[in-house]
C-alpha cells in the first residue's frame, strides 16, 4: 500500500462498512443511520484529502500498474458526490404528525 493508496480506501471503505451494518442492525435503524453519517463523513474527509493532494501537484494513484488516477475533475466529482451522501445521511428531525 502506498501513500496516496489511503486516500482511496478511506474514500471507499466507509460506505461499505455502512451497507454491512446495515445488513446487521435492521432492528436498530436508528443506531444504523447514525452509523452512516459519521461514515459520511470519513468519506467527505477523504474526499478532501484527494483534491489537497490534487492541489499540491500530486497525482494520487492505486491498484495494478496504477490504473486508477484522480485528476481535478474527479477529486471534485468525489467531493460532491462525497457532500450530497453526507447530507441525504444527516440526521434530520421528523415532522409531527
Amino acid at each position: 500500500m502506498t501513500a496516496t493508496s489511503a486516500p482511496f480506501l478511506t474514500l471507499l471503505l466507509p460506505p461499505l462498512r455502512a451497507a454491512l451494518l446495515a445488513l446487521v442492525l435492521p432492528p436498530r435503524r436508528l443506531l444504523s443511520g447514525r452509523l452512516h453519517a459519521v461514515l459520511a463523513l470519513v468519506s467527505l474527509g477523504a474526499a478532501l484529502g484527494l483534491v489537497h493532494l490534487v492541489l499540491d501537484g500530486a497525482t494520487p494513484t492505486w491498484g495494478p500498474t496504477d490504473l486508477f488516477r484522480v485528476d481535478a475533475l474527479s477529486a471534485l466529482l468525489a467531493v460532491c458526490i462525497a457532500f450530497v451522501t453526507t447530507l441525504v445521511g444527516a440526521p434530520r428531525s421528523r415532522p409531527r404528525a
